[in-house]
């Protein structure tokens, strides 16, 4: 019974977790077409869809490995080893991008955008983790802490400064801060 009551707890936070994950991707073209207008909102979702491709090299498929290496062959700072390589050759791809493809601010917003989902990557290390020692309530605790977080500031800072660079950044940076910070508390849990 009690096992049965665990899967089902687990289960419900990775859809709130999951459903946060999706919201604030929606919220986030939702309040940059409101206030920052149409053009921009165009500029941010290319930004958004070059950043989701980027985050491929981010993961580089290694959650699945880690996930499924139940006899520990790796300890976990290996896996952290191999995110902060991935996520640094993600960041390195997305600021060449960004340089030679745009100017000026696009140039800010674009990369601070990629930061945003390369916290996604180094998140899912923390989630293979917690999924490989039987604790996958928690991930979906802490993906819907750091989403509602990310959606709630990013949202406040657009509409209170109404520039999109100074956003991305402020977000990027707070949003990699807690996610650090809760992912590790999680994890020490």
């Amino acid at each position: 019974m009690n096992k049965e009551k665990n899967v089902k707890k687990a289960f419900l936070w990775n859809m709130i977790g999951s459903t946060c994950y999706s919201g604030s991707s929606f919220l986030y073209l939702l309040v940059v077409t409101r206030v920052c207008g149409a053009q921009l909102a165009g500029f941010y979702s290319l930004s958004y869809a070059t950043a989701q491709l980027l985050l491929h090299v981010g993961r580089y498929g290694v959650r699945t490995y880690q996930a499924t290496d139940l006899e520990h062959k790796y300890i976990f700072s290996e896996y952290k080893v191999s995110r902060i390589i991935t996520c640094a050759l993600m960041m390195l791809f997305g600021i060449i991008y960004s340089s030679y493809s745009f100017s000026g601010e696009y140039i800010i917003i674009s990369i601070f955008v990629i930061m945003m989902k390369m916290i996604d990557a180094v998140e899912d290390v923390f989630h293979g983790n917690l999924q490989q020692n039987y604790h996958v309530e928690q991930m979906g605790k802490a993906l819907a802490i750091r989403n509602v977080y990310s959606a709630v500031f990013f949202t406040g800072i657009l509409m209170a400064t109404r520039i999109l660079y100074i956003t991305c950044t402020a977000t990027a940076v707070t949003s990699l801060i807690l996610c650090l910070a809760v992912n590790s508390w999680f994890a020490r849990k």
